[in-house]
């Protein structure tokens, strides 16, 4: 396999309540959504010897502010694996 193509639909958030504070400084959520699957991203994931994010829309941040580059720093840090790979 030398990549796996991913389809993240919309969603529309319908309520939303915010809870309590958790110590971490973030607020339990109670909500609910309604996914839109006609209207989604594709993200792509290929094999690679180092890490790299891409995206052609202009006002998506590359650098360690993107939820997708976060996300991969986070489960690098609770597996103690090094995730090389290139995300589109």
């Amino acid at each position: 396999m030398k990549y796996i193509e991913i389809k993240a639909p919309a969603k529309i958030n319908i309520g939303l309540k915010v809870l309590s504070k958790r110590e971490d400084g973030f607020h339990n959520l109670l909500t609910l959504f309604y996914p839109i699957n006609d209207l989604y991203d594709t993200l792509i994931f290929e094999k690679s010897n180092h890490f790299s994010f891409s995206c052609d829309a202009e006002n998506i941040p590359k650098d360690d502010s993107n939820l997708i580059v976060k996300a991969k720093n986070i489960l690098e840090i609770e597996t103690n694996k090094k995730i090389n790979v290139q995300i589109k």
